[in-house]
């Protein structure tokens, strides 16, 4: 009866171990600061996606950016049309949109996908190009 216990007792501590050990899936989406985005851009090989809306767009963006309207109604419709094995760099004003578009893209298979913190406002105060 106490071998039993001791050997069930084992298999619990060890199964409880194995899991604590597991490997955890890493995310898609990496968030990262408007330097970081800047040597990115200006290093790599990415795709860079405004998503803000066109009005937005029209006043100010980074130069080489995509514009892909968060708001529109095809949205996701549009994401499905990218190469989800590319590099993107996403921005929106404030880095609430872009946020979730890259969540969107996680969820779409999306391999890497990098949010700019604090979005094109982050990128204007510290007076980086603007087209």
């Amino acid at each position: 009866m106490n071998l039993i216990k001791i050997t069930l007792l084992s298999l619990l501590l060890f199964s409880s171990c194995a899991n604590a050990q597991a490997p955890q899936s890493e995310s898609a989406i990496q968030n990262i600061n408007v330097t970081t985005a800047q040597e990115v851009i200006n290093k790599e090989k990415i795709v860079l996606l405004d998503v803000r809306t066109p009005d937005e767009y029209a006043q100010g963006h980074i130069p080489g950016a995509q514009n892909l309207d968060f708001y529109a109604s095809n949205f996701e419709e549009e994401l499905k049309k990218l190469d989800p094995n590319q590099h993107y760099v996403v921005y929106c004003a404030s880095g609430n949109r872009s946020g979730k578009a890259g969540k969107m893209m996680e969820n779409l298979q999306f391999q890497h996908v990098q949010n700019v913190m604090g979005g094109f406002q982050a990128w204007q105060s510290q007076n980086l190009p603007v087209e």
